[in-house]
């Protein structure tokens, strides 16, 4: 009956902190689309050699997916470097 309890409160627990993470979810959506609406005329963007013609939202965007992904590389770089160490 207690491991009940106890499953019961982390139950109650962890819905308070699912609907916190969708409160703050919706809000960045939300935000994001304004964001998108607000900024649509396009401008040019050059690096290097190469010119693009796009709008500001789609270049943050993708600025903020390439961070997402290098982050995401560096930290499993990281986590296998600690894993080659603890197995040596």
């Amino acid at each position: 009956m207690k491991s009940f309890e106890k499953h019961r409160n982390f139950s109650g627990q962890s819905q308070k902190k699912m609907s916190a993470r969708f409160i703050i979810i919706l809000v960045v959506t939300i935000l994001l689309i304004i964001f998108v609406i607000q900024n649509k005329a396009p401008f040019q963007v050059k690096f290097l050699f190469w010119s693009w013609i796009m709008s500001p939202s789609v270049l943050i965007l993708l600025v903020f997916a390439l961070g997402l992904i290098f982050g995401w590389i560096s930290l499993a770089w990281s986590e296998r470097k600690k894993r080659k160490r603890v197995a040596e």
